[in-house]
This record gives structure tokens, C-alpha cells and sequence, in this order.
């Protein structure tokens, strides 16, 4: 019994290493689910209220995201969203948001509403120059072409953005 049990956690550890190391892969390579916007990455509690629903719900690996779904992280969480276009949004612990938008096209948009916590971001290039990608807080809203920016919301709205690269 304690063999098979040790062979059960082996094989555990075996796909979460697997799976852990195929995520660069899977970034180079656009999201699982092509055209989507998907959760990507889970650890921890991680919950999400599916649009039009009053419920939170258990969130899952390539979950798919739709405007007005939100996504809030436990205090010992993580969450990894990747867009549809490549760009991908970090929510570490006590994070909140809703998305807002998401637009695929000649010109993309794609908003977001963070209510509390840290979010990095880290966004392709957008072209057109009516494209954008945006996070809403209570005090101000923040918005990046192409870099990677971290906005870190208070539990009183004050926020601080930071731009980390390009």
C-alpha cells in the first residue's frame, strides 16, 4: 500500500513538473486554446464569478474568460490569464479584477477593472494605434503599447503603476 502510494505521488510530481516546464513552450506558442482568453496557470484558491452569476466558482487550468467575468486570488494564490492575443496578466495574492473588454481585430482592446491587489502585465506590441490595453482602478486608469507594467491596488484605491520594461 505504501509503495503504490509512492508511485501515485511520483507520477503527481511527474506532471506538475511537466507541466510546469512546458509553459514556456506554451507562451512561445500562443495559449491552448487559440483565439480565447484562458487561465493559464493556477496555485492556490483562485475563484471566478462567470458573467450574469451571483456565484464564485472553483477556477480551473484553460478555463475560458469572458467580458464581465471576474477573477479574485486567494491570500496564498496566483493566477497567470493569457489573452487571445499573447499578452498575459499576473494576479498575485488578494488580487481582484473583472474583464471588461476583449476585442479581437485590426484593432484590439482589451480592459480590465482591478479592484485590489498586484497585477503584472505583459503586453505584445499593439499596432494599430486605436488598439489598447488597459486596467481600470478606483483612482485611475493605467494603459500600455507593448511592455510590461505592474499596478498595485490598496485596500483604500490608492494605486501605484509601475512600468517594468519597453
Amino acid at each position: 500500500v505504501v509503495v503504490i502510494k509512492m508511485i501515485k505521488q511520483l507520477r503527481l510530481a511527474l506532471l506538475l513538473f511537466l507541466a510546469l516546464f512546458s509553459l514556456p513552450f506554451y507562451s512561445a506558442c500562443g495559449s491552448p486554446s487559440p483565439g480565447n482568453t484562458t487561465l493559464s496557470v493556477i496555485q492556490g484558491e483562485v475563484l471566478v464569478k462567470k458573467a450574469a452569476t451571483a456565484d464564485w466558482i472553483q477556477a480551473e487550468v484553460n478555463m475560458v474568460l469572458k467580458v464581465n467575468d471576474a477573477i479574485k486570488s486567494g491570500p496564498i494564490a496566483t493566477a497567470l490569464i493569457t489573452f487571445f492575443d499573447g499578452s498575459t496578466l499576473e494576479l498575485k495574492p488578494n488580487t481582484q479584477i473583472e474583464i471588461k473588454d476583449l476585442v479581437r481585430g485590426k484593432t484590439t482592446s482589451i480592459r480590465l477593472k482591478q479592484e485590489i491587489g498586484e497585477t503584472t502585465s505583459k503586453v505584445k506590441k499593439l499596432i494599430d494605434p486605436a488598439s489598447r490595453y488597459e486596467i481600470e482602478t478606483p483612482v485611475a486608469v493605467a494603459g500600455v503599447k507593448g511592455s510590461q507594467m505592474v499596478v498595485i491596488v490598496a485596500p483604500d484605491g490608492a494605486t501605484e503603476v509601475q512600468n517594468l520594461e519597453g
